[in-house]
């Protein structure tokens, strides 16, 4: 209240007693048939349309400090590389089932990250996709694709839950992709190991 009552307007200077709040939101391109939209209030940038991202094309990199959540809607079928990169502030991402590739550092040194779900429609990933993400604990993985060093530097890690359809020669490499240990096979119903010295809980879902 003391700070509406310092602001004043018209000619007999009333104080304001109530007023409507926009907060900004920034847009662009993303795609050739996809859009962005970052909401300034809640840190959430949505990417909307049909297709693929660019790669090596960050558009809200003046904002990425902002972002907090990433909502990327069905439709969208790649998440270009280094997307994300960096984006310290970022806490959630919702990847659809549309997607079927990450590229290249597409969420590497985001450090705020706790959790992960990867879609089983996911086949291509590019290196480093969430290399050296400090805080992330949780993953689950229902893609059967891979790559080396997906979750290098990933040193929190306390829990992997599988998909069905991952491949054998994921879950026997999965140490490489950790990159630190070797996390043995996990295709039984339920398994404890140590993980860059965590107890982990591995499950197949």
């Amino acid at each position: 209240d003391e700070q509406w009552n310092n602001i004043l307007i018209g000619e007999e200077n009333t104080p304001i007693l109530d007023a409507t709040i926009y907060y900004e939101c920034i847009t662009g391109i993303c795609g050739d048939n996809l859009s962005w939209i970052l909401d300034t209030y809640t840190g959430t940038l949505t990417i909307s349309g049909t297709g693929d991202m660019y790669d090596y094309n960050r558009p809200w990199e003046e904002y990425a400090d902002d972002i907090k959540n990433v909502a990327i809607n069905n439709g969208v079928t790649s998440i270009g590389s280094e997307a994300f990169f960096n984006c310290t502030s970022l806490t959630s991402i919702t990847i659809p089932d549309s997607v079927t590739i990450i590229g290249h550092l597409a969420f590497a040194l985001c450090s705020s990250i706790t959790s992960i779900t990867i879609p089983e429609n996911v086949k291509v990933f590019g290196d480093g996709v969430f290399a050296y993400c400090s805080s992330l604990e949780k993953v689950v993985y229902l893609s059967s694709g891979f790559s080396e060093m997906i979750f290098l530097g990933c040193s929190n890690i306390k829990s992997f839950h599988f998909g069905k359809n991952a491949l054998m020669d994921f879950a026997s490499d999965i140490g490489l992709a950790i990159g630190y240990t070797i996390v043995y096979s996990c295709l039984n119903e339920y398994e404890e190991t140590i993980v860059n010295g965590n107890l982990a809980n591995i499950t197949v879902v």
